[in-house]
């Protein structure tokens, strides 16, 4: 008897970062058929790293870092002018957000 595979269920199971051989265990299938069903869906099995991070509040970083002196903190490789921190209160100056300045820091950069 064919086995069914339902393509949303499985499509479900490789986002959730299941492996070939836990798949082909959950549908009782030798691994060489569970390849052909993945392929015939279009679906990959891909690495799943955990990250490498932690995303903490606000307070946490504010109060573990209080003692940071944000001047004495050196970038490499980019113009002096860059280090100057504008007002945001400026008049008549529009403010430039965070991936504006970014990119057009990294435009001065040579790689």
């Amino acid at each position: 008897m064919a086995v069914e595979i339902k393509p949303s269920v499985l499509k479900e199971q490789v986002e959730q970062g299941m492996k070939l051989d836990a798949l082909a265990e959950y549908y009782g299938l030798p691994k060489s058929q569970m390849k052909k069903a993945l392929q015939q869906l279009g679906l990959k099995i891909r690495r799943f790293h955990e990250p490498k991070f932690v995303i903490v509040s606000e307070e946490e970083t504010t109060e573990s870092h209080h003692n940071t002196n944000i001047e004495n903190v050196g970038y490499p490789n980019l113009p002096e002018d860059s280090y100057e921190i504008h007002n945001s209160s400026d008049e008549g100056e529009e403010e430039e957000t965070l991936p504006e300045r970014i990119s057009r820091e990294s435009e001065s950069l040579s790689w």
